[in-house]
């Protein structure tokens, strides 16, 4: 039977902790939380622009962010740095390099934050007598994989505009699911030049796209915070009328 958890400080244990609730789905039993409360360090508070995985570390451990939010960059073939992605309470990260000696990026604390480090030789001695545990975990594993695929997918074959289109409507749903929203507003608590750079266009195209998108009546663009005046019709609004490349 699942467990139903609220969330608490950074440093209270997995039975009282929502970003575990929204990794596990209420689909493992307490004793399995309990095992996995075990298992876990605590690691925190990461003042904005702290590292938390640096590039090279030992490939030992994987990361769940408990508060505050994360994003992950490496280098590119150009050498400057490219935004693989933003993770938010519940979210997996560290999982890319599983069986690699080495992280191949790093990981920084985009406000103050605190993480959940599983080893991730403790945790697959775990999977062996928890197999909720271990189909939670590959599951949000494969969710990953998904994302990454359609990101790179969608970079081909769809236009700019509605790719930024798809970033805010997930940025809001995934908000929604952790009760972030203000209405229909969320906050980005990444800079601007960040999204900029994880959908590879350049800060100013952004700003554009954002000024083009609030025009039409898609959103309310403020300094950091964004709300989507429809967010049911969002993606399907001006989806006739051609979008920017």
């Amino acid at each position: 039977m699942g467990v139903s958890i609220s969330c608490l400080r950074g440093d209270a244990a997995c039975n009282s902790c929502m970003a575990i609730t929204h990794l596990l789905s209420n689909q493992c039993s307490s004793r399995s939380i309990a095992a996995l409360s075990r298992i876990i360090e605590i690691k925190g508070p990461y003042p904005g622009g702290k590292r938390i995985i640096t590039l090279g570390q030992s490939a030992d451990a994987i990361y769940i962010v408990r508060s505050g939010s994360v994003k992950c960059e490496r280098v590119s073939v150009n050498g400057g740095k490219h935004v693989v992605g933003f993770y938010l309470s519940g979210d997996l990260f560290g999982c890319e390099d599983l069986g690699a000696m080495h992280h191949s990026y790093d990981s920084v604390a985009l406000e103050e934050s605190w993480v959940c480090k599983v080893s991730t030789e403790k945790l697959e001695n775990l999977f062996l007598g928890y197999p909720d545990l271990q189909h939670c975990f590959f599951t949000r594993i494969a969710e990953r994989v998904r994302s990454s695929e359609r990101l790179l997918t969608d970079t081909f074959t769809m236009s700019t505009k509605h790719r930024l289109k798809e970033f805010l409507h997930e940025f809001y749903v995934r908000s929604s699911r952790r009760g972030n929203l203000t209405g229909h507003s969320f906050l980005l608590p990444m800079y601007k030049v960040d999204v900029a750079n994880h959908l590879g266009i350049s800060p100013e195209t952004l700003s554009r796209l954002l000024r083009e998108l609030e025009e039409d009546g898609s959103i309310r663009n403020g300094l950091r915070r964004i709300e989507l005046v429809d967010p049911e019709r969002f993606l399907t609004q001006g989806k006739n009328n051609g979008g920017s490349t």
